[in-house]
Formats: structure tokens, sequence, C-alpha cells
């Protein structure tokens, strides 16, 4: 509409001139050139998914709803507001590849000008190796999702210092109440007379990538040791997938991740029947949506799941909801108005506003 103004004045403009007469040469030759200067966003957030999370109605999900809700509350000028964007492609090769190119490309395509401030988001902490000290300007920070301080202290070789922060929510709250549910389902089925079948402290905590790949921030399996001591049993030894391939692909089972997250519940349920253990955690991704495939043929006496940056479902199971989307978008809404390198290095949120769950003691 604003360009639409600005042509049909200049057409106005020019009858108007028609109507009054030609002017000299001389007059011509003595006007100055009109400059148009392009305003727009002085700074720019970069938010970077791992390959094939995007859509996973879960983690990936609420940090992509906080991104629009940035955008959907942004007001006042130009000075003020972000332009966002985001990576997210079908392998870690290519979503790599289009970080590196961004990070060499400070440049505003609607101003022709670098942005004056730049952050980059990445959404997994490993992401941090990808960079080097050389990737980014002196203007430029990095926010790392699900990380601790420990997380980035570890990379203080980038030379970023004040500019590297660290985001994590803590889900002990919701850990402490499976804890609770175990007490009483434990208790409920020795009532029954199953006492013979279930394993009183065995815990699974499948994750998609091994603990000795990534390290897991969501206090889970820190606060599980905690609450049960040395009679808890976690095998939290198995993984979905690998780094190397970014998490698309099963190398448990060779096939495609969401048949991998599917068979992982047929072989639990096999290990219920040998072993007996009833409780599962389930940190999978979007590969989430596998093992939903599978609850939904489950039945009889049956393990109970927890699933991690899950959304509540008709299927019998219990989620964790961590609100990254809150979290992500009160954090950039700071660093948008406060100066280069303020940010907190490390911020971390356990509160039942940003970790919800729907976990019951019966």
């Amino acid at each position: 509409m604003k360009i639409r103004t600005i042509l049909l004045a200049g057409i106005m403009l020019l009858a108007t001139g028609g109507f009054c007469g030609c002017s000299d040469d001389d007059d011509d030759d003595n006007e100055e050139p009109v400059v148009v200067v392009k305003s727009g966003a002085q700074m720019q957030v970069m938010v970077v998914f791992a390959a094939g999370q995007l859509g996973d109605k879960g983690y990936a999900d609420r940090v992509m709803d906080g991104v629009n809700l940035i955008d959907a509350n942004q007001t006042g000028p130009d000075s003020t507001k972000v332009d966002l964007d985001f990576i997210s492609l079908s392998n870690s090769i290519f979503t790599r590849r289009s970080m590196e190119q961004w990070l060499k490309n400070p440049v505003n395509g609607f101003t022709g000008q670098n942005y004056k401030r730049r952050l980059l988001v990445l959404t997994e902490p490993y992401m941090l190796d990808w960079l080097n000290e050389k990737s980014l300007r002196d203007s430029d920070e990095v926010l790392v999702l699900k990380a601790i301080g420990d997380d980035v202290d570890d990379y203080a070789g980038l030379g970023l210092g004040s500019r590297l922060h660290a985001l994590n929510i803590s889900a002990a709250v919701s850990a402490r109440r499976f804890s609770e549910f175990m007490d009483a389902r434990i208790a409920r089925e020795i009532e029954r007379g199953y006492e013979s079948r279930i394993d009183q402290n065995m815990v699974t905590l499948m994750r998609l990538f091994s603990i000795d790949e990534v390290n897991y921030r969501d206090s889970l399996s820190e606060t599980l040791q905690e609450l049960r001591g040395d009679a808890l049993d976690l095998n939290e030894e198995m993984a979905l997938s690998s780094l190397d391939n970014g998490g698309t692909y099963s190398t448990l089972f060779n096939e495609e991740l969401i048949q991998g997250a599917y068979d992982c519940g047929k072989m639990l349920e096999s290990y219920v029947k040998s072993n007996g253990y009833i409780f599962d955690i389930i940190d999978l991704g979007s590969a989430n949506l596998g093992f939903d495939y599978y609850l939904m043929q489950q039945s009889g006496f049956t393990f109970t799941t927890l699933m991690l940056d899950a959304r509540p479902n008709m299927l019998s199971r219990f989620w964790i909801d961590r609100r990254f989307d809150l979290a992500v978008s009160n954090w950039i809404g700071r660093w948008a108005t406060q100066g280069m390198a303020t940010m907190p290095k490390t911020q971390s949120y356990s509160d039942e506003t940003y970790c919800q769950d729907n976990i019951t003691v019966e």
C-alpha cells in the first residue's frame, strides 16, 4: 500500500507540473537528485534446526512456535525490530553448509547494508562443533539451547567470551512426579498379585543419541537416581540413532527412523515379558511419532511410558512438554532490547510455567 501511494503522488505531481507550464532548462540542471534510503531491521536471528526434526510435534516445533511468537509481537521502529529466519534441511551436511553460508553473509537483502547485530540460535549443543574462532563477526552472538554453563565453557576456544550463551529447561519436577507414580503403580501391581511380573526399580531411558555422544541436560536420570538411590536400575545405554547420520536413520535397527522407533516398542514389550520391568522414558525427537504408532496397539499388562518433549494425545502415555517457545521468545525479546554481550551466560528454567506434564499419582 505504501508503494502504491508514493506512485500515485508522483503521477499527480507530474500532472500538476504539466498544467503549470514548463521550467527553464537551467532550473532542471540545478535540481538535486533524489536519494531513496531504504529502511529495515538492523538485527537478525537465525535458528538452526537438526536435520529432520522440525515438525516433530515436540521440542523443535516449540522452538519454532517461539520464533513465530516473536514475529507476531514485533512493533515499533525498524531499529528495534528483528529479522527472523531458520534452517531446516534433510541432513546434517546440508544444514552445516547452509549455516556456514549465513555466517559469511551479514547483509540485509532489503537494505543492502550489514546487520548491526546477529544472533545464531543452535537448537542442539553438538552444533557448536560446527563453529570455529573465525566463524562470527565481533557483533555476532550465539545462543545454544538444551545446554548449561559447562557446555559453553567447553567452547571457550571460540573466542566468543560473553557473546556465547546457554538456555535450558529442566524436567526435574516432572521426574519427581514420575518417581511418585512408580511407587504408586508398584504398590497397585503387588496388591493385584503381580509382584513376580514386575521389576520395581527398572527404568529404560531410550534416547535418539547415545549418552556417549550427547550430554543430556533435562535432569531426568539425575533426579531419578537422587530419589531412588542405588536401588534404581536405570538402563540408558540404548540409542536409536547416531550423530554420524544426524539422527535421520536408525542405526539400532538399520531401517528408517520412524519404523525403528516402532520396533523399539516391540523390543521393550518383549523385554517386559522376559524380565518384568514396567517403566520406560522415551526421548526420540521426531521419531517419537513412531513410538506412538506402537502404543496404539498396546494392550494387556504392559509398561508405563513417559515421553519427553511431547504433546497430549489420545494414547495411554505420560508426556512432558518443555515450553521452549516461551523461553526462546522471552530470551530473544530481551536480547533485542539490550546491548551487545549483556545477556547472561546461562539461564535455566524448572518451574511449571516452562515444564508441563500430565503425570498423576493414583
